[in-house]
């Protein structure tokens, strides 16, 4: 009977175990990309974390706030959709959040509240965006960044300055979100139409606060066509659209839902745009030139895989437009100002552009005058003291001063010419040349004032410091011959002495061949204006030990003969004997 049971397990089907659920919150592997969420459990945050894990674009979406992540995360990680989610809560936990990140999301900060301004925000928010965007320049200096914190007019300019003075400014990829504005105008204008706001589109540039969002109705699609008093209403309405939503909510928030749907699209524009889609055109307020006088602006973009490929031309503005648009300048002005002024550590900045701003209004005078972005000596001080050593010889280099000494001594080296300059630009690396945009000391400017390029040197050989400049005296002792190489040699075993040719004529005749090379070299220098030919022959009046020390160059004196040019005046060794008796 045993022996039958055996023979009966062969024929009964083994049983597989039961398949094992992955836990993951995400198990298909997906392209895309890695987009990082800075403030995910706000009230933007979540309602953009969640449009944005509904996007095909995306592989893995990173949460990050300081508190409450972990929750939202573990929320978005039962929907059913391809992007893998991350929780990343506190402080130490930013640079997980940021490494590697292909667009860096910022919607941090604390909303608005009934009576308050977006200027009201300033000093809370200013300072958040500030500390993450540090994070983003040290851990995806790469990224391309949206900023959503508010008053986007100054925090956008404390962004570019974060990752101007850490090296990593790329103003193709950082963009203040204003597309906001454009939703509500495609809105409100498809009200008035009575059209479906997705065949609606309206430009909207400037600024993103009050009277600096500029719609432009007159180049809507599809033409828009009211009387004045009817766009005066509708460019009012678009204007203070987010004071219409907090007041709505009688202080439980402001405009969180709308915000986070306008994010979500423009984070999708750039995603789009980075996989190499053609023809993405969004508004963003960036670093720009369009507008003279205005660094940063709001404007149609069309969108590349390496961040704006070109800026659109403005629209045409009617007259009520052309009206807005000279106020709204002065308003821009003094909010980039306060951004300035906020890296600078200071409010000088904010109270000059006040006060040129309370001028422009007595005496109406346009362009307004630049906003000064000096650095203070504390502030320099700050942003050297993380350099290492051999950056800060690349400063020196690249500054045209001194590279020798201790790691303190070129960091007041530096800091001494960044506020003599104004220049506070750090280089990354040093490709020989004074590098563009760095002035040369004030005594030499004259020098150099024909050779095309402020700062730059085509030739380092042709200064009047020599091309030695930057050398240092240390107490390494000099490598020097005290004998030229060869000399006399004289073997003797005996019999006459030969002392009478070796210490005589001969040795004479070739002691006097240098001293009569040099001469020679004098004279053709006196028949050609008395320039230095040889240094060691003119060290008593004054000329250069350094041949190629000369403002003239270092081949001024050549001159033809009929003589070949090479030829030796005596024999390698000197001169030598051998007596045998």
């Amino acid at each position: 009977m045993e022996r039958a049971a055996r023979l009966a397990q062969h024929f009964v089907a083994e049983q597989a175990p039961a398949p094992q659920l992955d836990t993951h919150a995400t198990s298909l592997s997906v392209k895309g990309y890695n987009v990082a969420v800075l403030g995910a459990a706000g009230g933007i945050g979540q309602p953009l974390s969640l449009l944005l894990k509904l996007s095909p674009q995306v592989r893995e979406l990173r949460l990050y706030d300081v508190a409450n992540t972990a929750g939202v995360a573990a929320d978005l990680s039962h929907i059913a959709t391809a992007p893998r989610i991350t929780s990343h809560s506190g402080a130490d936990a930013l640079p997980g959040a940021l490494y590697g990140a292909d667009l860096v999301v910022i919607p941090a900060g604390v909303p608005r509240k009934p009576g308050m301004t977006r200027d009201d925000l300033f000093n809370i928010n200013a300072g958040i965006v500030r500390t993450l965007c540090e994070g983003v320049a040290r851990f995806c200096p790469s990224a391309w960044v949206a900023v959503i914190s508010n008053p986007v007019n100054s925090t956008v300019p404390i962004a570019a300055e974060v990752l101007r003075r850490a090296g990593t400014f790329n103003p193709s990829k950082l963009f203040g979100v204003t597309t906001l504005d454009v939703v509500r105008a495609n809105t409100f204008v498809a009200e008035a139409l009575g059209l479906d706001p997705a065949a609606v589109n309206v430009p909207v540039i400037g600024g993103h606060a009050g009277v600096t969002i500029l719609p432009v109705l007159s180049a809507a699609t599809p033409r828009l066509t009211v009387p004045e008093q009817q766009a005066r209403a509708l460019m009012a309405r678009i204007q203070d659209a987010g004071t219409e939503v907090v007041k709505a909510k009688a202080g439980a928030g402001s405009a969180t839902l709308s915000m986070a749907y306008a994010a979500a699209r423009f984070a999708e524009a750039c995603l789009r745009a980075m996989s190499g889609e053609p023809g993405v055109v969004e508004c963003a307020y960036v670093a720009s030139s369009v507008v003279k006088d205005l660094p940063f602006f709001a404007s149609q973009l069309r969108l590349g895989p390496a961040g704006i490929a070109e800026f659109l031309p403005l629209p045409r503005l009617n007259a009520l437009e052309q009206d807005n648009f000279e106020g709204m300048k002065e308003e821009l002005v003094s909010s980039i100002a306060k951004g300035v002024g906020f890296m600078n550590g200071n409010d000088t900045c904010v109270r000059e552009a006040v006060k040129q701003k309370e001028e422009r209004s007595l005496c109406k005078r346009i362009p307004e005058p630049p906003l000064s972005t000096m650095m203070t000596q504390q502030q320099t001080d700050d942003t050297l003291r993380a350099l290492l050593l051999k950056d800060l010889r690349i400063q020196c280099r690249a500054r045209g001063i001194n590279p020798g000494g201790s790691r303190d001594a070129l960091r007041e080296r530096v800091r001494d010419h960044m506020l003599e300059t104004g220049d506070t630009t750090l280089v990354t690396e040093y490709n020989g040349e004074v590098a563009h945009g760095v002035p040369l000391p004030v005594e030499n400017r004259a020098d150099h004032a024909g050779e095309g390029a402020i700062g730059i040197n085509n030739n380092n050989y042709n200064r009047t410091d020599g091309q030695n400049v930057g050398n240092f005296i240390t107490d390494r002792p000099s490598s020097r011959v005290l004998a030229p190489p060869g000399g006399v040699t004289h073997w003797s075993f005996g019999g006459d002495n030969p002392a009478g040719d070796m210490f005589g004529a001969g040795a004479k005749k070739a002691a006097a061949a240098p001293m009569k090379q040099a001469a020679q070299a004098r004279n053709v220098g006196e028949a050609h204006g008395g320039d230095d030919l040889i240094g060691a022959a003119n060290l008593g009046e004054g000329g250069h030990n350094n041949n190629y020390s000369r403002p003239s160059g270092q081949n001024v004196g050549n001159f033809m003969t009929d003589k070949p040019s090479s030829r030796v005046l005596a024999p390698p060794g000197g001169g030598s004997s051998i007596v045998f008796g």
